[in-house]
């Protein structure tokens, strides 16, 4: 996978959660480590297995405040963050 796919393939799935769900926006728990998991990431869907993190979609209804919450892989954790990877090594 290029860099270029990389970006596409998250962007696209962070737009569909979005339109799907009403999200807002997008931020990240990286203070909250899951676990070591061999299921994909739940934003780029890649099937690697490795440490998952929290993504979180914030949803705002009618004033109420809605959370979703994405198991996400470190590379989505700092595209999510940063809107970029430094480091993308291509896989």
């Amino acid at each position: 996978m290029t860099y270029e796919d990389y970006c596409n393939r998250v962007n696209n799935r962070l737009e569909q959660l979005a339109n799907e769900l009403n999200i807002d926006h997008f931020t990240c728990d990286t203070d909250d480590y899951d676990c070591f998991s061999w299921h994909s990431c739940e934003i780029c869907q890649r099937n690697l297995a490795g440490e998952r993190y929290k993504v979180i979609g914030v949803s705002r209804n009618s004033g109420a405040v809605e959370l979703h919450e994405f198991e996400a892989c470190p590379d989505c954790i700092l595209y999510v963050e940063y809107g970029y990877l430094d480091d993308f090594i291509e896989q």
